[in-house]
């Protein structure tokens, strides 16, 4: 199920070119799986990240230089789903919106539609 954190940052430059910026989205290697994040501070050659979908006491400050950070990888992708919350309700489409890597949503991004 995890990805070794080698398959990582292989995108020479991509630290110098990077729009290093509050809100910017990254990846983050954690725990063997990388999480789609956000910049939530910056300070100096350090970021402060906040794991999408995660909790605020989840938030860690790392170097911008870590091999725990990349540019985010794929492509933002829609896909829809059928739900009833119950047997008798109508059937409700809900777009997901998953920049997770692994296809897996994101807390965050669930829209009824």
């Amino acid at each position: 199920m995890g990805s070794d954190i080698s398959e990582g940052n292989e995108q020479s430059g991509w630290i110098e070119n990077f729009g290093w910026k509050e809100g910017a989205h990254l990846e983050t290697y954690y725990n063997g799986d990388w999480w789609e994040s956000r910049i939530i501070q910056l300070q100096d050659y350090r970021v402060k990240i906040h794991y999408v979908g995660g909790k605020e006491d989840e938030d860690e400050w790392l170097l911008k230089s870590s091999e725990r950070l990349r540019p985010p990888q794929k492509e933002e992708k829609a896909e829809s789903v059928s739900v009833r919350t119950s047997k008798s309700a109508p059937r409700n489409n809900i777009v997901i919106a998953s920049r997770k890597t692994d296809s897996q949503p994101c807390h965050d991004d669930l829209e009824q539609r």
